[in-house]
């Protein structure tokens, strides 16, 4: 006689059967393109209904030690994390949870073993204290209240956002001194003609070096010049102006004849193409 498939069972997060037993182990994090997770727990024999399942899945659940460090493997998975669009800055955060977690205090306990209903303003605040950098302190807050708010959101029972209660005074960087239009052309008219389209093409886009020296031959397209730039904003397309139009003719007519480089901008010293100027050829 043919055997009796068994009924498909709809199993919660981090569940798996193995062996004899339903086993409950939760997913931490990616390191080196390969996930952690935690302790194994057992919920019951391998031939449990759905129901009983889900009920002692709650049942841990409601168990489970909440810790800064599980608040931010909540926060990981989560969809706030999600639209994080650029890789570079999900690795940051990533790398930046580790930080958090793991630092010590005098007694040698780590901030991510701390249980969430024991964080207070004045305890958050005294982590942050021990952070030199301002930028950095800055960040880290951010992220604190931002997980915080991620298993507001998906996990009950959760207390008060104690971080967003948290008023800290963070001094704001002094900006440069704004380029006068005096100031623009008196160093514009001292440059050789390749390096005033650099200049043009740089001040026009607000780009910085390494964006500028990305742009290929294939974004200049016919309603104004396709640019990418970094640090995770999206692309946008800068429309045709006559210093615009000017400055990119300069390039496209002035690139070293026997090249195959994709980009537009090019070594004017050496007549060889390159990716970014001062970077590898």
């Amino acid at each position: 006689m043919p055997t009796r498939k068994k009924p498909h069972i709809r199993r919660p997060r981090d569940t798996f059967p193995q062996g004899r037993y339903w086993m409950y182990w939760p997913y931490l994090r990616c390191e080196d393109g390969k996930p952690v997770r935690g302790k194994k727990t057992i919920l019951g024999p391998s031939d449990m209904t759905e129901n009983e399942l889900w009920n002692a899945y709650f049942k841990l659940k409601k168990k489970e030690i909440r810790t800064v460090r599980w608040m931010f493997s909540v926060y990981l998975e989560s969809d706030l994390f999600d639209r994080i669009s650029h890789p570079e800055d999900r690795r940051k955060r990533k790398n930046m949870v580790v930080d958090i977690c793991n630092t010590e205090n005098s007694r040698g306990k780590r901030f991510g073993d701390i249980l969430v209903n024991d964080l207070t303003p004045p305890l958050i605040k005294k982590y942050l204290m021990s952070i030199p950098s301002e930028s950095s302190r800055k960040k880290r807050h951010n992220l604190i209240t931002m997980a915080w708010n991620a298993c507001i959101n998906d996990e009950p029972g959760m207390p008060e956002n104690q971080s967003q209660k948290l008023k800290l005074v963070y001094k704001a960087r002094p900006l440069g001194r704004y380029v006068s239009d005096e100031s623009y052309w008196l160093v514009y008219n001292l440059l050789p003609p390749y390096w005033q389209a650099i200049m043009e093409l740089s001040y026009i886009l607000r780009s910085r070096v390494g964006e500028l020296a990305t742009i290929c031959m294939d974004d200049i397209l016919e309603e104004g010049l396709y640019y990418q730039r970094s640090k995770g904003s999206n692309p946008e397309i800068t429309l045709w102006t006559d210093r615009l139009r000017k400055a990119v003719d300069f390039l496209i007519t002035h690139r070293p004849r026997k090249t195959d480089s994709p980009f537009l901008v090019f070594n004017a010293t050496k007549k060889k193409t390159r990716a970014r100027p001062g970077g590898r050829r």
